[in-house]
């Protein structure tokens, strides 16, 4: 697996971990910020490679599946933000729901994504 597809993938994971233990009632600081790590992860893998950063780089041109990921991994982060606002706000049900959303965003994301890459 490429460099770039780890960050990806790592990423999630991280948030998925972190909306795991938010909603378990777990630490929810310490799972709040487990949440926004792995939004950063996979905010910084996408835009460092084009500051320079080859080794993150995909080195394909965009295609349509490709350009859906990039649009829907743009209203993830966007709608992660707005949750953030709503978390702040203390209105956890609303939290959830938004959660629940940006699981299922971002996992069509990431599908559209390495379909894009390796769909030839």
């Amino acid at each position: 697996m490429p460099l770039y597809d780890s960050v990806y993938f790592i990423g999630y994971g991280v948030f998925l971990c972190g909306a795991y233990l938010h909603t378990r009632k777990i630490k929810r600081n310490v799972s709040f910020w487990i949440m926004v790590a792995g939004v950063l992860i996979d905010f910084f893998g996408t835009v460092i490679p084009h500051a320079g950063f080859k080794s993150l780089a995909i080195g394909i041109g965009v295609n349509s599946a490709m350009a859906v990921g990039i649009v829907l991994g743009v209203l993830v982060w966007m709608l992660f933000l707005c949750a953030l606002f709503v978390r702040l706000a203390g209105n956890l049900n609303l939290f959830y729901n938004m959660l629940y959303i940006i699981k299922i965003g971002w996992f069509l994301d990431l599908v559209l994504f390495v379909r894009g890459v390796y769909s030839g």
